[in-house]
């Protein structure tokens, strides 16, 4: 979800929003976009927290198997 452009579908969302509404809802489609922005944050931060994470444990391990300071 980190790659998607969300102002590329922010278009599209609209459209699928008031297609399937019968009519344009801004408060629906800005409450969908507040979400989307959310989730793209949220995964971006648990995709840095796992990489600090797998850092520090292979450092961590490679100090414990090798012997290394």
């Amino acid at each position: 979800m980190t790659k998607v452009n969300l102002d590329t579908i922010k278009p599209w969302v609209t459209r699928k929003i008031t297609e399937l509404l019968g009519f344009e809802d801004d408060v629906v489609i800005e409450f969908i976009f507040n979400q989307l922005d959310e989730r793209v944050i949220y995964l971006t931060f648990l995709s840095k927290m796992y990489v600090i994470q797998s850092y520090a444990f292979d450092r961590s391990a490679s100090r414990w198997t090798l012997g290394s300071k």
